[in-house]
């Protein structure tokens, strides 16, 4: 039986990462690995081929089935270990979500795209606003998640989901997060949290951090928190999204090789970056 090594390359904001492991072709899931680098532990697995669904901008799911000669999927795993959660069930990522607050009494409309964000509590998507004190009604709109998702997860969150919250602004500063309020669609766990207006760091196309600070006006943060609640984990250090992920397969005894870009995969557990093995692109068993 042939020994591949298969490595890792992670677009990472700290540069190219990569790790080397070796497996087997086998025919169930199985662990090939797992490494720590500055707090993200990378956890490599493989099973047999399987068919992935992605949703399109219809709304419609279309099936992309393995190829006939693949043979192996891999997934990915990135969990932050420098946290540890309280809860267990995973967060949803990969949704665009909208936040709205509407002033009872006068109805001024302030509407933002909320940013994915990580942060203490792993994560989530934020963004700040300006409000003057009053009752507000914020209301949540939440896209169907571009993620691939797997046989058991493939018919999750197809539709968009709404949700509102009342929310009473005063002028006094928020010293701490607070919590806004909870409900459950469609499996989904909708949280709104609100803390003051705080700085926001996105990373460049050439690596750098650019700052974000609050406008002068700005004075509250809105953070919204999706979460699968069909799911409980084992573990409780969240996983990492956003990344960009690309495994590289090289055959030792030839030097074939062959390289994928991992798909953004929700699976039955919670979500991983996973594709069909390019096997038919050159790397044969």
């Amino acid at each position: 039986m042939k020994i591949y090594r298969d490595v890792i390359s992670l677009a990472l904001a700290l540069g190219l990462l990569c790790i080397g492991l070796a497996f087997q072709v086998i025919a169930d899931e199985e662990l090939i690995g797992e490494t720590e680098v500055d707090g993200m532990k990378v956890e490599l697995e493989v099973e047999h081929a399987e068919t992935m669904w992605m949703i399109m901008d219809n709304g419609m799911l279309m099936e992309m089935a393995p190829m006939p000669d693949d043979t192996h999927h891999f997934e990915a795993k990135l969990e932050d270990i420098s946290i540890v959660l309280e809860k267990k069930t995973p967060k949803i990522a990969y949704s665009t979500v909208t936040a709205t607050a509407v002033n009872d009494a006068t109805g001024e409309t302030i509407s933002k795209t909320l940013n994915p964000m990580y942060g203490g509590s792993g994560f989530h998507y934020g963004g700040n606003f300006a409000l003057a004190p009053g009752s507000y009604t914020v209301t949540l709109d939440i896209e169907s998640p571009i993620f691939m998702r797997s046989n058991s997860t493939k018919d999750s969150w197809l539709n968009p989901i709404q949700v509102q919250f009342p929310f009473e602004a005063t002028a006094e500063e928020l010293e701490e997060e607070v919590e806004i309020g909870e409900t459950e669609v469609d499996g989904m766990k909708v949280e709104l949290e609100v803390e003051h207006a705080e700085t926001m760091w996105m990373i460049m196309d050439n690596g750098m951090m650019m700052e974000m600070a609050p406008m002068p006006e700005d004075t509250h943060h809105f953070e919204a928190k999706l979460e699968d609640i069909s799911v409980v984990l084992e573990k409780k250090t969240p996983k990492i999204p956003y990344s960009t992920v690309t495994a590289t397969a090289v055959n030792d005894a030839t030097g074939d090789s062959a390289s994928m870009e991992l798909t953004l995969c929700m699976a039955a557990a919670d979500f991983t970056m996973a594709a069909i093995s390019p096997c038919h692109q050159g790397v044969t068993p």
